[in-house]
C-alpha cells in the first residue's frame, strides 16, 4: 500500500468512528424522543449508518487493493485456475 491509500485508510476509519459516535448520540436522543421526533432522529440515524458502512466497504476495498497487489509482487503470473468441469447430463424420468 502506497502513502496515499495509508492516508485514506487512515481517513476512512476516522470517519467511520465519527458516524459511530453520531449515530450513538442520535440513538439515546431517539430513545429520549418524543414520538413526533422520532422519524427525523431516524433518518438522521439511517445517514449517519450509511456514511459508516460506506467508509466500512472502503477501508476494505483498499485492504483487498493492498492484499492483490502483496500478492502479485510475489507472483506476478497468478497461477492459472483449474478448468471448471463440464455438468452432467441429467436424464428426467
Amino acid at each position: 500500500m502506497n502513502d496515499r491509500d495509508d492516508v485514506a485508510v487512515r481517513r476512512l476509519r476516522e470517519l467511520a468512528e465519527l458516524g459511530m459516535e453520531k449515530a450513538r448520540a442520535l440513538q439515546k436522543q431517539m430513545l429520549a424522543a418524543k414520538n413526533s421526533e422520532v422519524a427525523g432522529l431516524a433518518l438522521e440515524f439511517e445517514r449517519a449508518a450509511r456514511a459508516v458502512r460506506q467508509a466500512i466497504a472502503g477501508e476494505a476495498e483498499l485492504e483487498r487493493r493492498r492484499r492483490r497487489a502483496q500478492r502479485l509482487a510475489r507472483d506476478p503470473v497468478p497461477s492459472p485456475r483449474p478448468p471448471i468441469p463440464e455438468p452432467r447430463n441429467r436424464t428426467v424420468h
